[in-house]
């Protein structure tokens, strides 16, 4: 689904039963393709079933070079109180369930940084400062920090990749999709909490 907002994508994605990543969810999946693309290690799909190179390298490719995707968080920052808010479901009347959680620590500046030192929500932390602010494929991410009222999204083009946090979330673009997730956590109408 390309060219929706965030809350289209997310309604488009649950009606189909399946969900927008969490942060943590697509950065556990872009670091483990990057370290098995880097390493020469094999892949697999979520049935354990082994996938030929060509996918691992495509994936790869998308992943550094041509990847605009949502991401599942809505961030809220009064003062000390600093949350994430999350889309777990839609109701009855088409309205988006959500939750919130305290924000970990994180990287409070924009700029490069190590993507492998992430918070548990996915957030680079606050020692995630690359050393070198030049972009290296494969290496590092321009992070921009959360930013309130604003939404997450996963970027890249062929000389820098991104994680922003500080989106509008009425944007929307035709490169701009979603990569989604299927999930046993998602709640539509009807359901049981």
């Amino acid at each position: 689904d390309f060219n929706l907002n965030y809350e289209e994508v997310h309604k488009a994605v649950l009606k189909k039963g399946l969900a927008v990543p969490e942060i943590s969810q697509f950065m556990t999946f872009h670091n483990y393709i990057i370290d098995c693309y880097k390493n020469k290690k094999q892949i697999f799909d979520a049935g354990g079933n082994p996938l030929s190179n060509k996918i691992k390298n495509d994936l790869y490719k998308q992943l550094t070079e041509n990847c605009w995707t949502w991401l599942n968080g809505l961030f809220h920052l009064s003062g000390d109180k600093k949350t994430i808010e999350k889309v777990i479901g839609l109701d009855s009347n088409d309205i988006l369930l959500t939750k919130r959680e305290d924000l970990e620590n994180y990287l409070e500046e924009n700029c490069y940084a190590d993507f492998i030192k992430l918070n548990k929500q996915g957030i680079p932390n606050s020692n995630a400062k690359s050393f070198k602010q030049d972009f290296v494929k494969g290496k590092n991410i321009y992070f921009y920090k959360p930013a309130d009222e604003r939404v997450a999204r996963f970027y890249t083009v062929s000389y820098r990749a991104y994680l922003g946090c500080g989106r509008y979330s009425s944007y929307r673009n035709s490169s701009l999709g979603v990569r989604a997730v299927g999930t046993s956590k998602v709640l539509l109408a009807g359901e049981i909490k």
